[in-house]
C-alpha cells in the first residue's frame, strides 16, 4: 500500500475499530474530523498571517493586562501635593525649589499663545538657572532666573519655546516684529545660543515653528498647521529635525510627546493625514537618527481590548518617560491616565485609570497639562487640572497621583491668574 493508503487505513482504524459500527458512521466521523482540522489549519494560517504582518510593518499591537480602573480622589490645602519635596515648580510668580526657600521671580509666569500643555518651564542641565516664559504688553518674553543670585535676565522678546542642551545650549523660536498681533500668525525664527554667546538663526525665514526638545545633539522642531497670513511657505505639519545650515529633516510624527531617557527614540502622535483636525489614536515609537517606525499602537483598539467601552476621549498631547515606563493624559468628560511600556523597541498599554470630573468643579470636561514623574519613581506622578465653567471661568489644580495605591490628591485651587508648571528638562540626555 502507499503511504496515503496507510494513512487512510490507520484513521479507519481510529474511526471505527474492528467490530464497531458501520461504514455510514465511518464516513460521517471521518468527515466530521477532516472538517474540525481544517478550521485547525485555517486559524493557524491567520495567526501566522498576522505574526508575519506585525513584523514587517515595524507595528507592535497591544493588549492591555489591566482593565479600565478608578483613581480615588481627596483633597489638601497645599498647592501642589508632594511638590516641592520631590520636584521645583513655579506658580504665579514663585519659583518654590526641592528643599530650599521660595524665590520670586521678576516676571510672572505666562504664555498665552503656548497654552499648559507646552513645557513651559526648563531647568539647565547643571540645574542652577531655570528658564521660564512670561507675557508683557501683548510680547511674549523669554527670562532666565539664577537660583544661586536670585537674579533674572531677559534672554529674548518676541521669544516662545524653549529647549536647553546638555552642552549648554539653548534653542528657542523668536518673532520678529515681537509684538503679537491677532490678524496675523505670530511666526518666527529658531534661534540658539548659550548664556555667553549671541544668538544664531538656524532657519532660513520665519514660520509657525516651536522648539521641541534636543535629543543627543539633534534639535528637534514642530511645525503647526497655520492658516494665517505669514507662515504659506510653511512645511507640512509635524516633527522635524533641524539642521544647523537649516534643512529640514521630517520624522513621521504629528507631534512629539516624550523622548526615551538616553535620547535615542521618541514617542509621538501620527495622523495619517498630516495637519488632519480629527484627533488620532496612533503613538509611535521613532528612532531619531534615521527616523524609521519602531512600534506604532493604536490606543482605542487596545484600550477596548484592556476593557474601555466606546473610544478614547480625543488625542494623547502630553507624556512623561522614565526608564521603560511612560505617562500620558487625555481629556474630556472623565480624564483617562494610559501607562504605556516600552520593551524591547516595542509598545503596549499597562493601564488605564480614570480621573472623575467630580475632582473639580465646572461644567465642561477635564484638561490635563504635562505630567512628570516624581522622586525617581514610576509610581507617583504630578499633573496639573484644568476644568472650565459658566463665564470662561476656570478651574485648575495640581493632582498627585499614587499607582500602587490607586489614590489621587488634589490641591487647593489655585488663583485665577496664576499660572502653573513643574521644573523639568525634555532634553535628552
Amino acid at each position: 500500500m502507499s503511504d496515503p493508503d496507510i494513512l487512510l487505513a490507520e484513521s479507519l482504524r481510529e474511526l471505527a475499530p474492528a467490530g464497531e459500527g458501520n461504514w455510514s458512521e465511518v464516513v460521517s466521523r471521518a468527515k466530521a474530523l477532516d472538517a474540525a482540522n481544517g478550521r485547525q489549519r485555517r486559524r493557524l494560517v491567520l495567526a501566522l498571517a498576522a505574526v508575519v504582518l506585525v513584523l514587517l510593518t515595524g507595528t507592535a499591537l497591544a493588549i492591555g493586562n489591566r482593565f479600565l480602573d478608578w483613581f480615588t480622589v481627596s483633597t489638601t490645602s497645599e498647592s501642589a501635593p508632594t511638590l516641592p519635596g520631590a520636584a521645583s515648580y513655579v506658580s504665579g510668580q514663585t519659583l518654590y525649589l526641592t528643599g530650599r526657600k521660595p524665590q520670586r521671580l521678576e516676571s510672572p509666569l505666562l504664555a498665552a499663545l503656548l497654552g499648559q500643555n507646552a513645557t513651559l518651564v526648563v531647568e539647565s542641565p547643571g540645574h542652577r538657572y531655570v528658564a521660564y516664559h512670561s507675557w508683557r504688553e501683548r510680547v511674549p518674553l523669554l527670562f532666565v532666573h539664577d537660583t544661586v543670585t536670585g537674579l533674572d535676565r531677559l534672554l529674548a522678546r518676541g521669544a516662545q519655546t524653549i529647549a536647553w542642551g546638555n552642552d549648554g545650549r539653548i534653542a528657542y523660536v523668536q518673532a520678529d516684529p515681537p509684538r503679537y498681533r491677532s490678524s496675523r500668525a505670530y511666526v518666527g525664527r529658531v534661534m540658539v545660543q548659550t548664556l555667553s554667546s549671541k544668538p544664531r538663526s538656524w532657519t532660513k525665514r520665519p514660520g509657525n515653528y516651536q522648539v521641541l526638545a534636543w535629543a543627543r545633539g539633534r534639535l528637534l522642531v514642530g511645525i503647526r498647521a497655520c492658516y494665517l497670513s505669514g507662515c504659506e511657505r510653511d512645511p507640512a505639519p509635524g516633527v522635524y529635525v533641524v539642521e544647523r545650515s537649516g534643512r529640514l529633516v521630517s520624522l513621521p510624527l504629528a507631534t512629539l510627546l516624550a523622548l526615551s531617557p538616553d535620547g535615542r527614540q521618541a514617542l509621538g502622535r501620527y495622523d495619517p493625514v498630516p495637519g488632519q483636525d480629527s484627533p488620532s489614536p496612533l503613538v509611535r515609537l521613532v528612532d531619531v537618527a534615521s527616523g524609521r517606525v519602531l512600534a506604532t499602537l493604536d490606543l482605542t483598539q487596545a484600550a477596548r481590548a484592556a476593557g474601555l467601552r466606546g473610544s478614547l476621549p480625543g488625542a494623547l498631547y502630553t507624556a512623561a518617560w522614565r526608564g521603560g515606563e511612560i505617562v500620558g493624559a487625555f481629556s474630556g468628560l472623565d480624564g483617562v491616565v494610559v501607562f504605556l511600556r516600552v520593551r524591547a523597541q516595542r509598545l503596549s498599554i499597562e493601564e488605564l485609570v480614570r480621573v472623575p470630573t467630580a475632582t473639580l468643579p465646572g461644567r465642561y470636561g477635564l484638561t490635563f497639562g504635562v505630567p512628570a514623574f516624581v522622586n525617581g519613581s514610576t509610581d507617583r506622578i504630578v499633573v496639573p487640572l484644568q476644568r472650565s465653567g459658566e463665564g470662561n471661568r476656570s478651574f485648575v489644580a495640581v493632582l498627585a497621583c499614587n499607582r500602587q495605591s490607586r489614590h489621587c490628591v488634589r490641591g487647593r485651587l489655585l488663583a485665577g491668574r496664576d499660572w502653573f508648571a513643574v521644573v523639568s528638562n525634555p532634553s535628552r540626555p
